[in-house]
């Protein structure tokens, strides 16, 4: 049985979108895919940009790289295989084949992150969060990014006039160390998170910084309650 990424048995965490290839690529930080099936076989027909980390019923396994992806050998069964890529990591993917039939995915509770250096860090706050609760999650944070848009402590691209803040760069797909153009994402293929956390502020100028005045706290107050209120047009009712 042979199926595409756009299958319902394909279940997807974090940011994912199309490319011109017919593929379908990870984005961000951390971003999760999985795909159910009962058979003894599955080749994910995918390629890789660097590395991902494959669990078969939660259990780390290695692939075997053929011709067209990566091959999963499995005792006779029901199983669900899980891909987690960490940025700068990247999948894309096609679809998938098994010798037996895919089934669709039985939901886990899903924690989407979003932050900066602190949420960022792999392994840290997030991953023992979610290994903790046993749950499946995705990440969007970038070292030294403020919420506000011209805040915050990285270094851009020389080609961005000012630091995009993550109340604009959430919404785009690539981050500015990398790039200065920047694609808006879709929202099609991610599934609706469970709950999510937010965790800024640290790199806003509220209390220092070259930028900093007795306005900022208002600033920054104005701009959070406005990156939520987004948020709930994208997501509503998730906590």
């Amino acid at each position: 049985m042979q199926i595409s990424y756009q299958d319902r048995c394909f279940s997807f965490m974090g940011f994912w979108q199309e490319n011109h290839k017919g593929e379908l690529v990870s984005y961000k930080r951390v971003a999760m895919a999985t795909v159910s099936f009962q058979g003894t076989e599955v080749l994910v027909n995918a390629r890789l940009d660097g590395e991902a980390k494959w669990y078969v019923d939660d259990v780390l396994v290695e692939p075997t790289v053929v011709d067209g992806g990566f091959q999963f050998r499995v005792s006779e069964g029901n199983h669900q295989l899980k891909a987690v890529l960490v940025s700068p990591n990247r999948i894309y993917l096609q679809g998938a084949q098994t010798d037996g039939v895919f089934v669709e995915t039985e939901a886990q509770p899903y924690v989407h992150f979003i932050g900066d250096s602190i949420t960022h860090a792999y392994p840290g706050f997030a991953t023992a969060t979610a290994e903790a609760l046993g749950v499946d999650y995705s990440v969007v944070a970038h070292p030294g990014m403020s919420l506000v848009d011209g805040w915050g402590w990285y270094t851009p691209m020389d080609e961005l006039d000012e630091r995009v803040g993550m109340e604009s760069n959430y919404f785009q797909l690539e981050t500015p160390d990398v790039s200065a153009v920047f694609t808006p994402h879709s929202f099609t293929y991610g599934r609706k998170p469970d709950v999510i956390v937010i965790y800024l502020g640290v790199n806003d100028y509220l209390t220092e910084g070259p930028n900093f005045n007795e306005e900022n706290p208002g600033i920054f107050a104005e701009k959070y309650v406005g990156f939520v209120q987004r948020l709930r047009e994208i997501y509503p009712d998730v906590p």
